[in-house]
């Protein structure tokens, strides 16, 4: 059939063929998409996941305090969540700038499953006081991360670090003293047992539980540590701290030696660890261990007749001590040894030499024991049990009146009051000095050997007489008293011019007629 024919007919076929491809196509379309929704609704579509929720979070430190932290510690930070986060690698940490002075850049968290961490050092930028962080971690797949700050408002229950950059206040040793034995200022001995120095410890909560540790030197040499450490408690705080060390620490300071200075320091340690030195105590100590040597005695131990006129010396010390009464002298008891102790019956005499430093010697021990007499007894009181040797001839002028030898030494002191008299004006008539010249005066023209207890002779006698006539008495009553001198150099005699002696300055004042008490006589 031609077209031309029918030419209505075909353009109805055109039209209707044009059509139905349409609908084919949208049919096709129609049925695709049927399909895709039918495998979606289909399709099993995952639920889901709750969110991952925090625990705990913290911070410590490696400060002995875990809690305080100063410059240069380790800070350790840590999260805890009830799940593992999926949606990032891993929980992120930074700080807020306004709390610590700087941020980190998303600094990533190390760990695994609930328990993530993070260690950083502390530096001096970072602010004091407790230190703020923030967290952020993803829930499971699909959750938003979560971020949050923890400060330590945020929980009771988290546990935050402060950072403490302040050390304690400048401050100066307090006094250094030794303790035990001798005790003498800036002064260490030999018989001190310790040694005891003062610590202020300024007002400042962060010293609780902080430390003291003393240091010594040698000399202003390097310091290095006096003892152990102490704890500072609360109560300490504010107040003035004691510490004590033993002697074996003072001695084991390197460079310890005779003569040296020990200089002594505190450092104060807060319970951050922060510490300042102290400047050092003023009171320096020179080591003095240097002992006077034990006393030695005039007269050696044993049996004596007659009594003993002791007398004691130590080299090396400013003082000697001695007791009588069986108890044994320090340098702070006993009798102070000045003169001759006058021993006149059995006697334990104990003695002790002490030096201006507190050092003493050894304690020296002298047991007298006195026998009694028959014989006369001269100068004052001693015995002798040997026979006198015969007496030399005297070379006193013999008086040109009678005279007993107590009338003549009353006469020679009241010569004395004359002269006395006369030199500050006063006159005395021709007839009364007249009288007296008419008595011999005492010679001293014979004094010339050494005399000391246990001599014999008439210059024995004649010094008898020119010390009780000088107002030097040798007895009150009975031998060696004014009229009853004797010939026997006794303890009584020594006494007594011993007393000269000290009244004139001839020194050592033992009671021992040398040439210098000798030249002295002479000249008055």
């Amino acid at each position: 059939m031609k077209s031309e024919e029918y030419p209505h007919l075909f353009l109805i076929l055109y039209a209707t063929i044009m059509i139905s491809t349409a609908q084919i196509w949208n049919l096709v379309a129609a049925i695709f998409i049927t399909a895709f929704l039918g495998v979606l609704l289909f399709t099993p579509r995952a639920a889901s996941a709750a969110s991952v929720s925090l625990l705990n979070a913290t911070s410590t430190s490696n400060n002995a305090s875990t809690t305080l932290a100063k410059v240069g510690d380790t800070v350790s930070f840590g999260l805890r969540l009830d799940g593992t986060p999926n949606a990032t690698t891993s929980p992120v940490i930074w700080f807020p700038s306004s709390v610590v002075g700087f941020t980190f850049a998303s600094t990533t968290m190390s760990g695994s499953g609930a328990w993530w961490n993070f260690s950083t050092t502390s530096a001096s930028i970072w602010s004091e006081g407790k230190i703020t962080f923030q967290l952020g971690w993803g829930g499971t797949a699909g959750e938003a991360t979560t971020t949050a700050i923890f400060t330590q408002a945020a929980s009771s229950t988290f546990v935050f670090v402060t950072l403490d950059e302040t050390a304690p206040s400048s401050f100066t040793t307090g006094a250094a003293s030794s303790t035990g034995g001798t005790q003498t200022e800036n002064v260490w001995n030999d018989t001190n047992t310790g040694l005891q120095v003062a610590v202020p410890v300024e007002n400042d909560s962060s010293l609780a539980y902080g430390a003291i540790q003393l240091q010594a030197n040698i000399d202003s040499g390097s310091y290095e540590n006096l003892g152990s450490e102490h704890a500072i408690t609360t109560g300490e705080v504010d107040s003035t701290v004691y510490l004590s060390v033993d002697d074996s620490d003072v001695t084991g300071i390197t460079g310890y030696a005779q003569g040296s200075t020990i200089g002594i320091r505190a450092v104060i340690t807060d319970a951050a660890g922060n510490s300042t030195n102290g400047s050092a105590s003023a009171n320096a100590l020179v080591i003095d261990t240097n002992a006077p040597s034990a006393p030695t005695a005039n007269v050696s131990s044993g049996t004596h007749s007659g009594g003993v006129a002791l007398t004691l010396s130590s080299s090396g010390s400013d003082s000697i001590r001695y007791t009588t009464d069986g108890t044994t002298p320090t340098c702070s008891t006993g009798t102070l040894f000045s003169t001759i102790v006058n021993i006149s019956q059995t006697t334990t005499v104990r003695a002790i030499g002490c030096d201006d430093e507190g050092n003493a010697s050894g304690v020296s021990t002298f047991e007298y024991s006195i026998s009694s007499s028959s014989g006369g007894g001269g100068g004052g009181g001693s015995n002798q049990t040997a026979t006198p040797p015969t007496p030399v001839t005297p070379t006193t002028p013999a008086p040109s009146v009678p005279a007993d030898g107590q009338l003549l030494t009353l006469v020679n002191q009241l010569k004395n009051l004359i002269s006395l008299f006369e030199s500050l004006g006063g006159t005395v008539t021709p007839e009364t000095k007249s009288i007296l010249d008419a008595f011999p005066s005492v010679s001293t023209g014979s004094f010339t050997r050494d005399l000391q207890v246990g001599s014999t002779g008439d210059d024995v006698k004649v010094l008898q007489q020119w010390l009780n006539a000088n107002g030097y008495q040798v007895a009150a009553s009975g031998p060696g008293s004014p009229g009853n001198e004797t010939t026997y150099f006794g303890v009584a005699t020594q006494a007594a011019l011993a007393k000269f002696q000290a009244a004139n300055g001839i020194t050592p004042s033992a009671g021992y007629l040398g040439p210098k008490t000798r030249a002295a006589i002479q000249a008055m």
